[in-house]
C-alpha cells in the first residue's frame, strides 16, 4: 500500500510537471498559430475595409463631381445673367453719360460763346474808340 501511494504520488508529480510543460508548449504553439490566424484575418478584414473605403471614396468623388458640375452650371448661368445685366447697365450708363455730356458741352459752349461775343464786342468798341481818338488827335 505504501509503495502504491508513493508510486501514485510520483505519478501525480510527473503528470503535473508534464501537464505544466505541455501547457507551456501549447501556449507557445497556440500563440504562434493565433498570430498567423489573426494576421490572415486582419489582412482579410483590412482588405474588405479598404475596399469599402475605396468604394465610399469613389462615391463621394462622384457625388462631389456632380455637385461641382451643378455648381459650375449655376455659376455659368449666374455669370451669363451678370454679363447681361452689366451690358444693360453699361448701355444705360453710356446713354445717360452722352445726355449729360451733351448738356455739359452745350452749357460750356454757351459760356464760351458769351465770353467770345463779349470780347469781340468790347474789342471792336475799344478799337473804334481808339481809332476815333487818333483821328481826332490827328485832325
Amino acid at each position: 500500500m505504501r509503495r502504491m501511494r508513493r508510486v501514485m504520488r510520483t505519478m501525480r508529480r510527473v503528470m503535473r510537471t508534464m501537464m505544466r510543460t505541455m501547457r507551456r508548449v501549447m501556449r507557445r504553439v497556440m500563440r504562434r498559430v493565433m498570430r498567423r490566424v489573426m494576421r490572415r484575418l486582419m489582412r482579410r478584414v483590412m482588405r474588405r475595409v479598404m475596399r469599402r473605403v475605396m468604394r465610399t471614396m469613389r462615391r463621394m468623388r462622384r457625388i462631389m463631381r456632380r455637385i461641382m458640375r451643378r455648381l459650375m452650371r449655376g455659376m455659368r448661368r449666374v455669370m451669363r445673367t451678370m454679363r447681361r445685366i452689366m451690358r444693360r447697365v453699361m448701355r444705360t450708363m453710356r446713354r445717360v453719360m452722352r445726355r449729360v455730356m451733351r448738356r455739359v458741352m452745350r452749357r460750356r459752349m454757351r459760356r464760351v460763346m458769351r465770353r467770345v461775343m463779349r470780347m469781340v464786342t468790347t474789342r471792336r468798341c475799344n478799337r473804334w474808340r481808339r481809332g476815333n481818338g487818333r483821328r481826332r488827335r490827328g485832325t
